[in-house]
């Protein structure tokens, strides 16, 4: 394997760990979660410290910082056309915003 492939298959194992399988059922969090069901909270994510090998469930600390903020990134990356519309209307906003402020000037 080359260095691109393996971190190609790295990175969709992350990813893979915050997304929904065909059951709908997203390994990270528990069956029981609002994350997993809620219409509220189901486009939501947080990330954990570290996760349980043979499952991919999330264990301790759930925070959106620190390592596994980079799972956010790699998901943006390699997943770009499934982010909910939501947050793409948001980053357009906010580059909107950071236009009319004078921000992306140089």
């Amino acid at each position: 394997m080359t260095l691109k492939q393996i971190a190609d298959f790295i990175s969709a194992r992350l990813t893979g760990l915050f997304r929904r399988d065909t059951h709908g059922h997203i390994p990270a969090f528990p069956g029981d979660s609002p994350f997993q069901h809620d219409p509220h909270w189901k486009d939501l994510m947080l990330f954990n410290e570290y996760f349980h090998a043979e499952t991919g469930l999330g264990l301790g600390a759930a925070h959106q910082t620190g390592w596994t903020g980079i799972v956010a990134y790699l998901v943006m990356r390699r997943y770009r056309q499934d982010i909910p519309a939501f947050w793409r209307h948001q980053a357009v906003a906010h580059k909107d915003r950071r236009a009319v402020s004078g921000a992306d000037a140089k």
